[in-house]
């Protein structure tokens, strides 16, 4: 019979491996939420026991809310007779569960700034207070919480130089940030969004020749994956990457891929792309490419405020006469923007700017302390 928290950390990693689907191995956590419950009732102030009770309520109850009340309940009944070693494990699973699970971030960073007053430090607690500020776009604050976590650097993950290099490249140090995304780039070649991040802080440093590799291995990535072809990065910003290497040619191919990829009930939200599109297809002498595609983009929006007009795409039972008729000036609306920057481009010495960069942070799968489901066994 399993009576460590490594035996069940073992039975239920074993279970998953096993099994492809969450509800062929649920059971594992039902049995253990069984027996830690059963255990709680005899010794109900065991701080691993209810810690580990939180991490199998949220996993079989799908629940944030109710595993961060497990603790906080715990808390108000104990927190007198806790030591601070105690508290901290409580306190570093109720950041992790109300960050991920709870949705109340500002909860998060309460837990994690006790534990810094505590002295309770470590690579999770100024990560995830790093992410905090990153996420807020707040980059002085991350950079200072990323050079914290720097002094437990034996315990970083691949996430965690990965969000550091980030919040460097949005600092301006973008040197800085080139050593650390190759450090990234050393341990997983494979990432877009490692090579998404790197490639731009190559542009910033001037290193061109280093990016050439970079940019083949991301557009070998689009070629063969689908729209969203990695969690980091999408096509967007993938032409918004070519377009600021000028490298029109990739721009243009992989412009037409997402084009493809789409259903034209989606494509008119990215009509403002077609400034890039079109400025590379002038930069690359071909023109009258660039005007049929005009003309393919005014046909098909037309086709589309037709079927807005017959009730085909917003039924008439739901929609009244003057809402359908925003709808159709929306659509003319767009032609009309369309028709200008290709004007623009044309006809001038006009190049629209790239100013957008956006660097998604990493996500660590879990923090929970001792969670049976990821924690690392011998």
């Amino acid at each position: 019979m399993k009576q460590t928290q490594k035996e069940w950390a073992r039975y239920i990693q074993d279970e998953i491996k096993k099994n492809d689907s969450y509800d062929n191995y649920k059971h594992a956590f039902i049995e253990y939420m069984d027996y830690l419950e059963k255990c709680l009732l005899e010794n109900p102030r065991d701080v691993e026991k209810v810690c580990q009770l939180a991490i199998a309520y949220f996993t079989v109850y799908q629940d944030g809310k109710k595993s961060v009340n497990v603790l906080e309940e715990f808390l108000k009944k104990y927190s007198k007779d806790l030591n601070d070693d105690e508290k901290a494990i409580i306190y570093q699973d109720l950041a992790d569960l109300y960050e991920k699970d709870a949705y109340d971030d500002k909860m998060c960073k309460y837990y994690l700034t006790k534990l810094i007053k505590m002295g309770k430090q470590s690579v999770v607690v100024w990560e995830v207070l790093g992410e905090y500020y990153l996420k807020r776009k707040k980059y002085k604050k991350a950079l200072e919480c990323f050079q914290e976590m720097e002094k437990f650097s034996d315990e970083k993950e691949i996430e965690d130089d990965y969000n550091y290099g980030i919040t460097l490249f949005y600092c301006g140090y973008f040197e800085k940030a080139k050593e650390m995304l190759l450090r990234c780039y050393e341990k997983e070649p494979k990432s877009a969004g490692i090579l998404y991040a790197l490639a731009l802080c190559l542009h910033y440093t001037n290193d061109k020749k280093l990016a050439e590799p970079i940019l083949d291995k991301l557009l070998e990535k689009v070629s063969l994956e689908k729209y969203y072809y990695d969690e980091q990065i999408l096509f967007e910003e993938l032409i918004d990457l070519y377009y600021l290497f000028e490298e029109y040619d990739r721009c243009v191919l992989v412009f037409e891929k997402e084009i493809d990829e789409l259903d034209w009930e989606e494509r008119f939200y990215y009509n403002m792309g077609f400034s890039f599109y079109f400025y590379s297809l002038k930069k690359l002498g071909n023109f009258k490419k660039a005007e049929n595609k005009l003309s393919e983009l005014i046909q098909k929006h037309n086709k589309y405020i037709e079927k807005i007009e017959v009730g085909e795409i917003y039924d008439k039972k739901y929609w009244n006469e003057e809402e359908i008729d925003e709808f159709i000036e929306e659509e003319k609306n767009e032609i009309k923007k369309v028709l200008e920057i290709y004007k623009k481009i044309m006809n001038s010495n006009y190049k629209p700017e790239n100013t957008r960069i956006n660097l998604e942070k990493m996500y660590k799968t879990c923090y929970l302390v001792d969670c049976p489901m990821h924690q690392k066994l011998d």
